[in-house]
């Protein structure tokens, strides 16, 4: 899963038109790559699946970068996914505004908000994910670099990532109220539920019919059958 490039404002350089893709990665650098581990190892950054090819050759390449240059571009890369807009999420379709002139410049910005994600998402602890770069080909140095990034904006990270993720609506309550109309009785449904996008509790109302509310609860009753057997 490769998350889009995203919006970062540094050099003034403009490449906005400019998108990552698998392909751009020269052919080369995995004939080049001296991975020291199996391929069929497991990373916790990566949910305890294996790591992508072309993190790997994205990887290599970042070695060859001076820690503190990585340092800064980490940095930038943070500032892009907290500063994204709810309109880049929807449209999925993040720009870049860095330095950049080579696929492999791609590759590492690529890479980066990868790996940033992904540990957040998995909640990774800075020493195993200073482990687990170095698995991968990360110097020690540009690891501990990395991870004191990631520590330090890890909370607001998570909190970006949470509000940009799909969630269904929590129902704390549901009342009802009969209610008689010239053109005959229904009923009132009350609803208060959580909001993930406003994180608050909002209420909601809607005028059934018996017939209405007769089928709305059979539906209810079907859809919580179905989840008691996922669950």
């Amino acid at each position: 899963m490769v998350h889009h490039l995203l919006t970062v404002s540094t050099t003034g350089v403009d490449v906005s038109d400019l998108h990552w893709k698998r392909t751009l990665l020269p052919p080369r650098r995995k004939e080049n790559l001296a991975v020291a581990f199996s391929s069929s190892a497991s990373f916790r950054f990566c949910g305890d699946a294996e790591v992508p090819d072309w993190i790997l050759a994205a990887v290599h390449d970042i070695s060859t970068q001076k820690s503190g240059e990585f340092k800064r571009l980490v940095r930038d890369v943070v500032k892009g996914i907290l500063e994204e807009s709810e309109k880049d999420v929807i449209e999925k379709d993040k720009r870049i505004h860095l330095p950049i002139d080579t696929d492999d410049d791609r590759g590492r910005v690529a890479a980066i908000d990868y790996i940033l994600r992904n540990a957040v998402a998995y909640e990774v602890p800075e020493a195993t994910l200073t482990n687990e770069l170095q698995q991968v080909g990360l110097p020690h140095e540009h690891a501990v670099s990395f991870c004191l990034v990631y520590t330090q904006y890890f909370a607001e990270l998570k909190l970006k990532a949470e509000r940009r993720s799909l969630r269904c609506s929590i129902p704390k309550s549901v009342t009802c109220d009969r209610v008689t109309k010239e053109t005959g009785d229904s009923v009132i449904l009350n609803l208060k539920a959580w909001q993930a996008k406003s994180r608050s509790v909002e209420s909601y109302k809607f005028d059934l019919t018996d017939e209405q509310l007769q089928i709305f609860i059979e539906e209810m009753n079907a859809v919580l059958e179905r989840i008691e057997a996922i669950v």
